[in-house]
């Protein structure tokens, strides 16, 4: 699959996300850390991504991203639920970035 193809999807992931955070409106502390939290999983999927499509690492590397990335997708389900902010993109982004790790691993 075309790296660029992947990457595009992990971008279009964090976009519930970061709706919130880019309107005039104040969000909670929680949001902003389940945030952050859930960049670092999407962090990991592109630094994945790219290093596979230069041939850095080999693919099965995956599973060793996704136990750094799956953890950091439930963790920030877990702040975002803390924090009442369960209606936002702050539950929608990780819950992508579950499938989208769960796909990775299943690529190789």
């Amino acid at each position: 699959m075309n790296a660029a193809i992947l990457i595009a999807l992990v971008a279009a992931s964090a976009i519930p996300a970061c709706i919130p955070l880019l309107r005039n409106r104040p969000v909670s502390s929680k949001y902003w850390k389940a945030a952050a939290i859930f960049a670092l999983s999407a962090l990991l999927q592109v630094a994945l991504v790219v290093c596979v499509a230069r041939q850095l690492l080999a693919l099965d590397y995956s599973v060793r991203f996704a136990m750094i990335g799956i953890p950091t997708c439930v963790l920030a389900l877990v702040v975002a639920k803390r924090g009442n902010d369960y209606s936002r993109g702050a539950i929608f982004s990780p819950s992508i970035g579950l499938v989208i790790w769960a796909f990775l691993i299943t690529l190789h």
